[in-house]
């Protein structure tokens, strides 16, 4: 697998195989080791990593290039393996949010100037399908999966201090079902939203992305 030198980004797979569970907590088991991808030799800089698994275990995880602002995809299987990553935009996402479906199906959802765009999978072995959702100026984008088959995206909308917070649905394939609707004036942040640099299934599976330091 590739890697360089600086910072590197790495990921790893915990197994839910362990028969002592700790009520509460994810399964007690041994994680894999880290599967690390090339990345930029100084990244410090938010939105960090991000990650999502499905029930079954099927996982992705989406980062920035801060060199080219592309942003990166890879997903991963139920036993932990990640495949190559995948530039999915060149535009210069301002942040991204993901979420994940039994299956290995996931949204890929971004802001950037042109509004709200989506990265959509409906599960493993379909094609990827990228759309524009919503035009005008976006921030703070979160997503999740809707348990009826589709997907839900709540964003902040608005610019010189007027920010109204909207919500709009997705299909499976990431086609828009109806209008965009506005809840009103608001925010939401880091505060508002778990961050998702760690995700845990219902069975005790984990996936953890993360910077490490290379000397």
């Amino acid at each position: 697998m590739p890697t360089v030198s600086g910072r590197a980004l790495a990921v790893v797979l915990l197994l839910a195989t362990a028969a002592c569970v700790v009520p509460g907590a994810a399964a007690v088991a041994d994680w894999t080791r880290p599967q690390s991808f090339g990345f930029d030799d100084d990244f410090d800089f938010e939105p960090g990593p991000r990650a999502t698994i499905a029930s079954d275990g099927t996982s992705a995880i989406a980062w920035q290039r801060e060199t080219t602002h592309s942003l990166m995809l890879a997903t991963g299987t139920a036993s932990g393996r990640f495949g190559a990553p995948r530039v999915i935009d060149r535009a210069g996402a301002r942040e991204w949010s993901l979420a994940a479906r039994p299956g290995g199906g996931f949204v890929l959802a971004w802001a950037e100037a042109g509004g709200i765009f989506v990265a959509v999978r409906p599960s493993s072995g379909a094609a990827i399908a990228v759309r524009r959702v919503a035009a005008g100026s976006y921030r703070r984008v979160r997503v999740t999966a809707d348990p009826l088959g589709g997907w839900v995206v709540a964003s902040v909308y608005g610019r010189h201090g007027r920010p109204y917070v909207r919500v709009l649905s997705l299909g499976a394939d990431g086609s828009r079902a109806g209008a965009v609707q506005s809840l009103g004036r608001g925010v939401f942040g880091l505060e508002g939203r778990p961050l998702q640099a760690l995700a845990v299934d219902a069975g005790g599976r984990a996936v953890l992305a993360y910077q490490r330091q290379v000397e």
